[in-house]
């Protein structure tokens, strides 16, 4: 017999960075401090992949997930190395900084 640990999000509170970053906080080794680096500042661009993920016939509105790559399109979305996986849009290698 296996045992299976679950767990269970919110589709009514959207998963997204912020609240991430809320919960665990930042040291050099931890993912979400490289994750921090990786974020859009052009929020623009966010909007714009979000706009392709809500058109999309794999796209799942009720979880914002995708059927192909299984990710949260809202924080994948965010991210400037990420790509979809239909090629709708691409990752985005040049950002301004502020």
């Amino acid at each position: 017999m296996f045992a299976v640990r679950t767990y269970q999000l919110s589709i009514a509170e959207p998963l997204e960075i912020e609240k991430l970053e809320a919960k665990f906080p930042y040291n050099k080794s931890n993912m979400l401090d490289k994750l921090k680096h990786l974020r859009l500042k052009d929020q623009s661009i966010v909007n714009s992949r979000l706009n392709e993920c809500n058109n999309c016939e794999h796209y799942i509105k009720s979880t914002t997930t995708c059927k192909k790559c299984g990710c949260f399109m809202k924080i994948k979305a965010q991210l400037s190395n990420q790509k979809c996986p239909i090629d709708k849009w691409g990752p985005v290698y040049d950002q301004p900084t502020t």
